[in-house]
């Protein structure tokens, strides 16, 4: 008898495994979005929920929370019952079990909602394959605000019982407010159990968010390092609960992404508080033509501090200069950027200060110099670079 002939009592922790590479690659996707210097900022793996994104807004942080679910088959749906602990042969929906409404994967998500209230923006189901067509009913009648589906109604009468909220007890229209948040990402690319869809994605949106253009070797480098992240961040008991602790511990930031993709995070820094709101690409588009040319990290991080200038001072100074002076200026650095920098293709600083003199000269000469530095105006030709590059 040979070891393939006879099926295994049990394969329950390959499956685990199955699901849990699912949600670690559910994760870093979702991390991936910090690089888009939106309003994410921060994402928590294993913590409160498979993994939790953190926004900025202007009342405070607002936190998305997302739970992972995968099958084995892709032609199988996801039922009501195993999506609200709801049983679909029950005519008497009186006797629908509250417990099990509770402890069903919509349930434990939308605990989330009332532990968060206003904190909380969205809670997602996040899946590999699709609903059952009475899931979607349900999920249609309760976004557009009907309310008149049966389980619905059976949802809101028992919500208060299967969610009790620990300072009061919760009106209707409250409670239709937080059966919204609930929301479904269905036949999900990414979190199907081959890889082929996962490295190209991803790459894609390193790609998008950095303008990096990796080989293939390179692409599945850092995604196999930021999957190693996410592991990482995933793993060990918290005993510390202070903040601090918890986004060292169990989240991924701008700076683990910047490490892992070997982008400057002082250039980025720099960038960022100067109001560059795209300061990740920027400063990849610097960091690789500097380097590319033979630059150090103090001569990249010069540069980064010098488009910061320029930006900064033309932002101050747009409204208070004549606008035929601005258009006559940003005419002036072009000209001398396509005349004589993009000719010549030498991107270091010591080759830039003729072109440097040049500008200023031409500047004098039109009475357009104003105060401007030749720090400033260094920027203002890496800024067309950068603009070129990206």
């Amino acid at each position: 008898m040979k070891l393939h002939e006879i099926k295994p009592r049990e394969q329950v922790g390959r499956d685990t495994l199955a699901r849990y590479k699912a949600q670690t690659r559910a994760a870093a996707i979702a991390a991936l979005a910090i690089l888009e210097a939106s309003s994410i900022d921060r994402v928590y793996c294993d913590y409160h929920d498979d993994f939790v994104v953190r926004m900025i807004s202007k009342s405070g942080f607002r936190y998305k929370f997302v739970q992972v679910k995968t099958k084995k088959k892709q032609n199988a749906n996801w039922t009501i019952n195993e999506i609200f602990g709801l049983k679909t042969n029950i005519k008497n929906h009186d006797k629908q079990d509250s417990n099990a409404i509770r402890d069903s994967f919509a349930g434990k998500l939308l605990l989330h909602t009332v532990n968060f209230l206003s904190s909380c923006e969205e809670v997602v189901f996040l899946t590999n394959i699709n609903f059952d067509d009475r899931v979607e009913e349900l999920f249609l009648d309760i976004q557009s605000s009907a309310f008149s589906d049966p389980y619905a109604i059976e949802l809101v009468k028992r919500f208060n019982a299967c969610f009790p909220c620990s300072t009061a007890t919760l009106g209707q229209e409250e409670i239709y407010k937080l059966l919204k948040k609930l929301t479904f990402e269905a036949d999900v690319e990414y979190v199907k159990e081959k890889d082929e869809g996962f490295f190209p994605f991803a790459g894609q949106k390193i790609f998008d968010y950095s303008e990096i253009d990796l080989s293939h070797s390179e692409a599945r480098k850092i995604i196999k390092d930021l999957l190693s992240l996410v592991e990482r961040k995933s793993s060990g008991v918290i005993s510390d609960f202070s903040e601090g602790n918890i986004d060292q511990q169990a989240s991924i930031g701008i700076t683990e992404l910047l490490e892992i993709l070997t982008i400057s995070a002082d250039a980025y820094e720099l960038l960022r508080r100067g109001g560059d709101l795209k300061a990740v690409k920027t400063a990849s588009v610097l960091q690789r033509i500097m380097e590319s040319a033979g630059a150090g990290k103090a001569e990249v991080e010069l540069c980064a501090r010098c488009k910061t200038d320029w930006d900064v001072w033309l932002r101050e100074n747009r409204n208070s200069i004549n606008e035929i002076n601005i258009v006559a200026l940003n005419s002036e650095i072009e000209d001398v950027f396509y005349s004589m920098v993009a000719v010549t293709g030498a991107f270091r600083v010591s080759k830039l200060r003729e072109h440097l003199n040049v500008l200023r000269s031409r500047l004098v000469a039109n009475k357009l110099i104003f105060d401007l530095q030749d720090e400033q105006l260094l920027g203002a030709l890496l800024s067309i670079l950068v603009r070129i590059k990206s």
